[in-house]
């Protein structure tokens, strides 16, 4: 019985019974999809308000179909639209979340680009920024 017990500790290929239960984690279904990694690249910090343009990064399948979501000051979502290829100039519905923010006078809002119809985790880090005056 100890060899067993032994044998089982340092095996990690030795078959557990369908018996015991199994841990939430281990029953999550893995998603056939290979990772996305998106980077956000500009804005950044104090930006002029003329030529505002988003600017990210899509490795590994620059082409994917994403959403440019802004946040305000306190990280609630105030804007999602969807975007392609790699840069996103302002357009009046982005410019609209931006007065409405109070980010054409000086207030602090985030960004991040998502891939659309993807997981949730196939998003870029979020990225402060302000416009400066």
């Amino acid at each position: 019985m100890m060899a067993m017990a032994f044998a089982a500790a340092f095996d990690p290929d030795y078959p557990l019974s369908r018996s015991l239960p199994t841990p939430p984690s281990a029953r999550v279904p893995v998603s056939p999809e290979a990772p996305l990694h998106l980077q956000a690249l500009s804005p950044r910090g104090a930006v002029a308000a003329s030529g505002l343009r988003f600017r990210w990064i899509a490795e590994d399948a620059p082409d994917v179909p994403c959403e440019l979501v802004l946040l305000d000051e306190d990280m609630a979502e105030i804007h999602r639209g969807p975007v392609g290829g790699n840069e996103h100039a302002m357009d009046a519905e982005l410019r609209l979340a931006l007065q409405a923010a109070g980010g054409f006078r000086g207030a602090q809002l985030f960004w991040f680009v998502a891939a659309r119809h993807r997981d949730p985790a196939s998003r870029s880090a979020p990225v402060a920024f302000s416009i400066s005056r």
